[in-house]
């Protein structure tokens, strides 16, 4: 029922307001209303000027710091709904903006999306590592910011490479599960981590090729 629904969605969109699980029920919202509420869709899509507004207000909001002092008369101050707002408006404006989907669509961003989970894995490490070591090699031989500057262009190098060779590994993947729906009639339940959207797209995408449903829980 849809006016249960929303009331649920309101319960907990104040509720957890104030926590990282708020961008649980934000994204159940915005999933829902793409996915139903084709009247409603059809005349933001027809807002254009609403959502450039709402791609640069993400924008913006996206850029907060990760970390800092005197953040308490600033925006910046009410951290998890800044970092679960400007990720919804993003998502929702490209959604929405051809204009943004032929941009995104572009091959250095299809790459990106396609290394996107591996490079979420493996930056950490190496800039806690690498860059961190490199820093503090270069810390006072060079100005500080030549020295930001040649760990951010090594470690990015690095973190690419590694990257792309995870990817590689991820095709194999690919093919196990594609052998594996591909062979067998019955029904298959796959576990995996939420957060790893590749292997959730990756799943769909065979299952898809072959004609399968695909049920989320």
């Amino acid at each position: 029922d849809k006016k249960w629904r929303y009331m649920v969605y309101a319960v907990l969109g104040a509720a957890l307001v104030l926590t990282d699980y708020a961008g649980m029920i934000w994204g159940m919202i915005l999933c829902d209303l793409i996915n139903t509420q084709e009247t409603f869709m059809a005349w933001v899509k027809k807002q254009k000027w609403l959502l450039w507004m709402a791609f640069l207000l993400g924008v913006y909001l996206s850029s907060y710091p990760s970390g800092g002092i005197h953040l308490e008369h600033t925006i910046y101050r009410i951290i998890p709904i800044v970092m679960v707002v400007p990720y919804h408006l993003l998502v929702g404006s490209v959604v929405c903006l051809e204009p943004l989907q032929k941009f995104f669509g572009w091959k250095m961003f299809v790459k990106l999306g396609n290394i996107s989970y591996s490079l979420y894995l493996v930056h950490f490490p190496i800039i806690a590592t690498l860059g961190c070591g490199l820093f503090k090699v270069l810390y006072g031989k060079i100005p500080y910011n030549a020295a930001v500057l040649v760990c951010f262009a090594t470690t990015t190098v690095v973190v690419w490479i590694i990257s792309e060779g995870f990817s590689k590994s991820e095709d194999i993947v690919d093919e196990a599960l594609s052998d594996i729906i591909n062979g067998y009639n019955g029904r298959i339940i796959i576990a995996t981590f939420a957060s790893n959207i590749h292997r959730v797209q990756q799943i769909i995408d065979v299952a898809k090729s072959v004609g399968r449903k695909v049920a989320l829980s």
